[in-house]
């Protein structure tokens, strides 16, 4: 029985247009990216410390969903949340200038 996953309203919004991104470029290209991300959040719901700890925070955790994606989350009491997703080629800047 797993865990309950959530995406912050961050994590929410990268993703989201993210994907419209990719999808403008190359819609195969989003429907695999989008399968791959759901199979970690399968995987990370089931087993939450499958993916290595970051940051010296045993329950701050990233997770590979494909070559050039990431998900940032964190193990807490009533489940997982999302933080944040990071892709390659992504400005790593905006994640600091909040």
């Amino acid at each position: 029985m797993g865990v309950d996953v959530r995406l912050s309203a961050r994590a929410q919004a990268q993703l989201t247009d993210l994907m419209a991104s990719i999808a403008q470029e190359s819609p195969a290209g989003a429907r695999r990216l989008r399968g791959a991300l759901g199979q970690l959040l399968d995987r990370i719901g089931e087993y939450p410390e499958s993916c290595p700890a970051v940051g010296g925070d045993p329950t701050l955790r990233m997770g590979l969903a494909a070559r050039r994606l990431h998900l940032l989350y964190q193990i807490r009491d009533d489940g997982l949340l999302v933080l944040d997703v990071v892709y390659a080629g992504y400005d790593l800047r905006k994640l600091f200038d909040e």
